[in-house]
């Protein structure tokens, strides 16, 4: 499966604005995921820093490893200081950076076909 991390807004404005974009994030890493693909979710800190409150830097920290594991990043529009750093060093990796859902689609489906020549 295709490891894919999805970068987009968390923390940007109120905390109303913060669950619309965990939601958008989950309904983006369910698509992902019934596509076949494996989605890392670095949104779901929100629930965890509810009960253990880390900095941003730690989050951020903690990100970057999980980015370095990945196939693929899928970009969620908004503005993100966050996402647009890990958009940064996925680049400096030579990881593939995706902005939509019909791009994400062609190479999960691209990576599954090479997966099952290997295997074959």
């Amino acid at each position: 499966m295709l490891k894919v991390y999805i970068a987009g807004p968390l923390s940007t404005g109120v905390y109303s604005d913060i669950t619309r974009n965990v939601r958008n994030a989950i309904d983006h890493a369910d698509s992902i995921m019934m596509l076949g693909g494996a989605p890392y979710l670095p949104h779901l800190s929100h629930f965890w820093n509810l009960f253990h409150v880390h900095s941003w830097e730690e989050w951020m920290t903690l990100d970057h490893e999980y980015i370095q594991l990945c196939g693929a990043v899928y970009r969620l529009p908004g503005e993100s200081k966050g996402a647009d750093q890990e958009v940064q060093w996925a680049m400096s990796l030579g990881i593939p950076i995706y902005h939509r859902m019909e791009e994400i689609a062609e190479a999960i489906k691209r990576y599954n076909f090479q997966l099952s020549q290997l295997r074959a």
